[in-house]
């Protein structure tokens, strides 16, 4: 299988500043809405409850490598940036962003499309 043709994602983990969830669960739906117009769709958003506490990890399915720089750079000239940058300055410490493609054993993966 080539790389143009995997099902590509793009793997959110979020330090969320202590008191903030509240505010960032409030935050989000906008900056969803943003992405999901860029063509990023929002598959999972979870929350641990063990371990380190106030982490985030978003799963996104993106159509190609490019849509992550691309969604990023519409998400920053966005008007409503302004807001949510300032927003998420409040509530986020620390955010890591993976790009991520299956493993031939992922139970999601369609098996014709196994290398």
């Amino acid at each position: 299988m080539s790389q143009s043709s995997a099902t590509l994602f793009v793997l959110s983990t979020i330090k969320i500043r202590p008191g903030k969830m509240p505010d960032f669960c409030e935050l989000m739906p906008r900056l969803v809405a943003i992405m999901e117009a860029q063509g990023w769709r929002l598959l999972g958003a979870l929350t641990n409850l063990g371990g380190r506490i106030n982490v985030v990890v978003d799963i996104w399915q993106i159509p190609d490598a490019n849509a992550l720089p691309s969604g990023l750079v519409a998400l920053m000239a966005s008007l409503e940036w302004p807001n949510i940058s300032r927003a998420l300055a409040e509530t986020v410490e620390d955010e890591v962003i993976q790009l991520m493609s299956r493993l031939p054993f992922d139970p999601g993966r369609i098996p014709d499309h196994c290398s």
